[in-house]
Order: structure tokens, then sequence, then C-alpha cells
């Protein structure tokens, strides 16, 4: 379960001191399966698989954009969404910058 007090301090608007941690947990809340691995955090399922399965380059184009305007508006100057396909998991990865 996300952690609530993060997702309230969000939903004020209160985006200070929002780090990589925050951003892992707030992917679990939105139905990603964040795990962490050398460099980066990769999200192991999509939670548009089926969709993706019919259009990748337009799913995974969306997870791209939406986990970057995710983190640019949270101001998380940690880490940074990179499109990194490969089979059996989410299209982006949140390298450490």
């Amino acid at each position: 379960m996300a952690d609530r007090r993060l997702l309230k301090r969000l939903a004020r608007g209160d985006v200070q001191n929002v780090r990589f941690a925050d951003l892992c947990r707030l992917a679990i809340a939105l139905g990603f399966e964040p795990r962490a691995d050398p460099g980066a955090v990769t999200l192991h399922n999509c939670p548009f698989h089926a969709l993706a399965a019919r259009h990748t380059e337009l799913v995974c184009g969306l997870n791209h954009a939406f986990l970057s305007g995710l983190v640019d508006g949270l101001g998380v100057t940690d880490s940074t969404p990179v499109l990194a396909p490969r089979a059996g998991r989410c299209c982006v990865e949140l390298r450490a910058r």
C-alpha cells in the first residue's frame, strides 16, 4: 500500500523535498511494480499491458510522457524516466541522475 502521508502531501500541492523513494512509492500507488536494479528502478509490469500488446509504441510513449511529467511536476531531481523496452516489463525505467 502506498504511503498515505505522501499522497495527502501531493494532493495538497506540497511537492517540496520529493525524492526518488517517494516516486517509487507513488509508482506503486499508480499500479506499477518498481524494483531496484543497479543504477535504476525497473517497472516490472505495465498497468496497460493488454493495450500495450496491441499498441506498443503508443502506450510506451504515454507511460514515458506520464512518468516524465510526474518527475518534472514533483520537482524530483535525483532520477529521470528513460525508455528502455524489454520483454515482460514496462518500457520505462527510472534511472538515477
